[in-house]
């Protein structure tokens, strides 16, 4: 009885094998080994701080990359496999981190050699990575920017945090942009020889503050 059970199991084993490809043991074998160096892997990863993960992004990526390969395999759905490689690709999902940015500070360096302006500051890479940003730098720094177009070498900004603009932020952009077009206006009226209509064009601000002053 018992070794008819061990025979029938065997059959159901070798059929199996045939419909995946006429695989063999040693294939099974590679497999699992590769399978398990991946999960090792996998492990090792997952005890690093956010931070680390946070840079090895592309690591992760091809961790990833890799089991997706093996997954391809018809390998793969057999039963001692399965569910290992099913909780293996939500191990690897769960290492994806976003890269924490925080405030900081900036100094201010010169036009000449750096561009410095709120508007490239904004935009630079480490700080926001967009220009558009700007005026959280001019408001979180009032105390030293009266006029967003002026800063100063050597000046020691406070950079808030990254996110949305607030609504005093964007109230102070909104009136930023009101008196540029009201200065622009007014010293186009009084461009001498230039005799004003009812339809003259206004000057469209800049899309940036002025850069700082200082060589």
């Amino acid at each position: 009885m018992v070794d008819a059970e061990t025979a029938s199991l065997k059959k159901c084993r070798e059929d199996m094998y045939r419909i995946l490809g006429n695989i063999t043991e040693a294939d099974i074998s590679d497999f699992g080994q590769r399978l398990g160096r991946l999960e090792g892997k996998v492990r090792e990863m997952a005890q690093l701080p956010n931070d680390v993960l946070a840079d090895k992004r592309a690591d992760v990526m091809a961790l990833e990359a890799e089991l997706n390969k093996m997954r391809g395999e018809k390998i793969s759905v057999l039963p001692e496999f399965y569910d290992r490689v099913i909780a293996l690709a939500r191990d690897i999902k769960g290492l994806y981190r976003e890269k924490s940015k925080k405030g900081g500070e900036y100094i201010v360096g010169t036009w000449a050699a750096n561009r410095d302006c709120l508007w490239n500051i904004s935009g630079k890479a480490d700080i926001y990575g967009d220009p558009f940003q700007w005026p959280k730098i001019w408001q979180g720094n009032t105390d030293m920017i009266r006029n967003p177009d002026i800063i100063h070498p050597g000046q020691k900004l406070m950079i808030p945090a990254p996110g949305e603009k607030t609504s005093d932020e964007m109230k102070a952009e909104r009136s930023y942009w009101r008196k540029k077009r009201a200065a622009e206006a007014k010293k186009a009226e009084l461009a001498p020889g230039v005799a004003p209509t009812e339809n003259a064009p206004v000057s469209a601000p800049t899309a940036e503050p002025a850069s700082p002053k200082g060589k």
